[in-house]
């Protein structure tokens, strides 16, 4: 007879040890990217001039995609070989990132956009910490 043994309720917990912050980080940006999504979509449908709408909402559209995505993917730095830099190249690039795009949705101004071109290579430096 097969038993069936079900999990604790802190399993999760168990599975990640000490590097649990990333799971509680990863709920608050989940949280905040479905915060910033809706935020964007009621802002921007404010705007007249419809190039401008449509090109403010491609910029949120790949931020909240990107922020959604990366959210997602901190619950599983635990499980990296290096937890820590891999965590922190992925929150960094994600804040630098997502956010440089939802400001420039929001107000239209360039001015930090080299700044998600740094955070887009921390993501990618993110991502390939995972193969050593």
């Amino acid at each position: 007879m097969t038993q069936y043994m079900s999990p604790g309720a802190d399993s999760l917990h168990n599975l990640a040890g000490r590097y649990y912050h990333f799971v509680r980080l990863a709920g608050l940006g989940g949280a905040s990217a479905i915060f910033m999504g809706a935020y964007c979509k009621y802002v921007l449908k404010e705007i007249k001039n419809e190039k401008e709408q449509l090109d403010s909402q491609a910029f949120a559209d790949v931020a909240n995609r990107i922020h959604f995505l990366h959210s997602f993917a901190l619950m599983a730095m635990p499980l990296a070989h290096y937890p820590i830099i891999t965590g922190s190249l992925m929150t960094t690039g994600t804040l630098l990132f997502s956010g440089c795009m939802y400001y420039r949705a929001l107000t239209g101004e360039k001015r930090f956009q080299p700044f998600a071109t740094v955070g887009g290579f921390c993501l990618i430096a993110a991502w390939l910490t995972l193969i050593f």
